[in-house]
């Protein structure tokens, strides 16, 4: 092999070795940045949440037991299939992060009140009627706000799966914290 060719070859391995480097690096980055869905909809962050009543299915008034905790509020839809992961862990959840979780059901109330004894949720439930879509800004099931204990939006987003309460509430902590400590 001739000088020329050489340098070509090593040349080529260095490039194939930058790249692969650089793919794994953007890969992990990735995995260390997830975002909820459909963030850019719903209702503006550092607003305080609207003033609505729901017809209560289960439970008592969120408002009344927040316990200077956070509220997560999240509405589902009882035919949504995409919903359908959160029920069971709710109540858990709620219990384990020491957060208040209030859920908003679309849907037939028997509907409702069948999820709510299937997947034994035991936060508050209400039922969500179409014209509480304007009013919340709710753009699609499964959906989700955390709110401050004085009821502001500090995060929202698509929230199918545990994994995607643990951003809300803690990208939701989070700036709760920063806007506490800059105000």
């Amino acid at each position: 092999m001739n000088d020329p060719q050489l340098i070509a070859q090593i040349v080529l391995w260095l490039l194939v070795l930058a790249l692969t480097a650089a793919f794994f690096t953007s890969h992990g980055q990735q995995k260390n940045d997830k975002r909820l869905v459909m963030q850019k909809f719903g209702l503006p962050l550092m607003e305080a949440f609207p003033d609505f009543h729901a017809a209560p299915i289960q439970g008592g008034d969120w408002r009344e037991s927040n316990e200077q905790k956070g509220n997560i509020l999240l509405f589902t839809s009882a035919t949504c299939q995409s919903c359908q992961g959160i029920y069971p862990i709710v109540t858990e959840y709620a219990k384990r992060n020491d957060v208040s979780i209030a859920l908003y059901m679309d849907g037939d109330p028997e509907l409702i009140r069948k999820k709510i004894d299937e997947n034994n949720v035991q936060v508050p439930v209400y039922h969500f009627t179409p014209d509480l879509f304007p009013i919340s800004k709710v753009p699609a099931f499964p959906y989700a706000y955390y709110l401050s204990p004085s009821g502001i939006v500090f995060n929202k987003g698509g929230t199918q799966k545990e994994e995607d309460l643990d951003i809300l509430l803690n990208e939701g902590r989070y700036m709760e914290n920063a806007m506490g400590k800059a105000g």
